[in-house]
């Protein structure tokens, strides 16, 4: 939470509000931390590198269930 994207509880119209909120303030401020930390863990996780070798790992397990 707050280090790259705001929590709130589903059904929760105030917290979704306040988080909006709190978001837009940031922006507003020039404060992109919650920004960079949001592309820095999609880089960690979705970069094309390991999305490549997430799916070669699994062509190759079933390459080796086959044999």
């Amino acid at each position: 939470h707050q280090h790259n994207g705001l929590l709130f509880n589903p059904g929760n119209p105030k917290l979704l509000s306040a988080a909006v909120s709190f978001f837009n303030d940031l922006i507003n401020n020039q404060q992109f931390s919650l920004y960079n930390g949001a592309r820095a863990t999609y880089l960690e996780r979705y970069h094309p590198e390991q999305c490549y070798q997430a799916v070669m790992n699994i062509y190759n397990n079933i390459l080796s269930i086959g044999k």
